[in-house]
């Protein structure tokens, strides 16, 4: 795991080190960005509704949210991406094999992950605000990352009446004056360490 140059592709800011050697240094998140826009299948999406973008990679464990197939979620346009054993198939819900993330997290007002680190890097990119489910210890050092950020919360322990309240709260919570602010000072952080190596994303 060493070599003469180590570049580690996160942010200080949310992974800080101590008293790296030399031979480390932060080169920022790597992100794919499609410009291709994915707008055929949204024109699906009701805009009276908030949405709410489910990615649980390919570690994540889907069985534990098909509680959102019932039909309170309804008041939610719910997309979701991977869901290879077609789990989630309520009417409201969205499923495809694959997104453009860019294009789908610029209309959500909450994603639920695995806490996966590409991912976060994208909803964090985004401005929206995460619940996680995580599958092993590495997500869940990127989940406490996020909840010290404002930017999180892990979901492990949520009965379901906790995630109805946290989904509820949180897909409006986007739409605070509050969180505005919050993720406007945010990009302007990491756009600002950016500029002093490269551009961030």
């Amino acid at each position: 795991m060493q070599g003469d140059e180590n570049l580690i592709c996160d942010l200080p800011e949310l992974f800080p080190q101590k008293n790296l050697p030399a031979n480390y240094k932060f080169v920022e998140p790597l992100i794919y960005h499609d410009p291709a826009p994915d707008n055929t299948w949204l024109a699906r999406i009701d805009p009276a509704k908030p949405v709410i973008f489910v990615c649980m990679g390919s570690t994540g464990d889907w069985e534990k949210l098909k509680f959102l197939n019932d039909a309170q979620y309804s008041a939610f346009n719910i997309i979701s991406a991977g869901d290879r054993s077609t789990v989630l198939t309520a009417t409201h819900i969205i499923s495809r094999p694959f997104v453009n993330l860019s294009s789908v997290l610029a209309i959500s007002s909450l994603m639920i992950c695995h806490g996966g680190n590409g991912t976060i890097y994208h909803g964090l990119l985004a401005g929206v605000p995460m619940l996680c489910l995580t599958s092993h210890f590495e997500q869940e050092w990127n989940v406490k990352a996020l909840e010290k950020l404002g930017y999180g919360i892990s979901a492990d322990d949520f009965s379901e009446e906790q995630w109805w309240e946290h989904i509820r709260m949180t897909a409006l919570r986007k739409m605070t004056p509050y969180f505005k602010q919050k993720s406007a000072e945010n990009a302007t952080e990491l756009t600002e360490h950016a500029a002093r190596s490269r551009p961030l994303f």
